[in-house]
């Protein structure tokens, strides 16, 4: 469980922040940095599969079981197939 939250804390705060920490020191120096159109919609589902990984383990009562697994199972596939469609291109993503 500690992976699930803490990969994704990490994905945000460290592998984002330091390549435009390094861009906007040495690179650009000053200029504003360039987001690409998904990388808003992918942080925002990493911090939220954060948090409904925390919300669902506790209704859970702090258990894991194989309800549990099945519904992480479940959100795995609706997040890989939304992510595909934004990915394709044959929708744009919300953010």
């Amino acid at each position: 469980m500690s992976n699930c939250i803490g990969s994704n804390i990490f994905d945000v705060l460290f592998c984002l922040g330091l390549p435009w920490l390094l861009d906007i020191t040495t690179v650009q120096q000053g200029e504003p940095v360039v987001i690409y159109d998904n990388l808003s919609y992918v942080s925002l589902c990493l911090l939220t599969s954060a948090f409904i990984v925390i919300i669902a383990v506790y209704l859970n009562r702090w258990r894991l079981d194989r309800k549990l697994g099945v519904v992480f199972i479940l959100l795995y596939i609706v997040f890989t197939t939304i992510d595909s469609i934004y990915d394709a291109r044959v929708a744009a993503p919300p953010c």
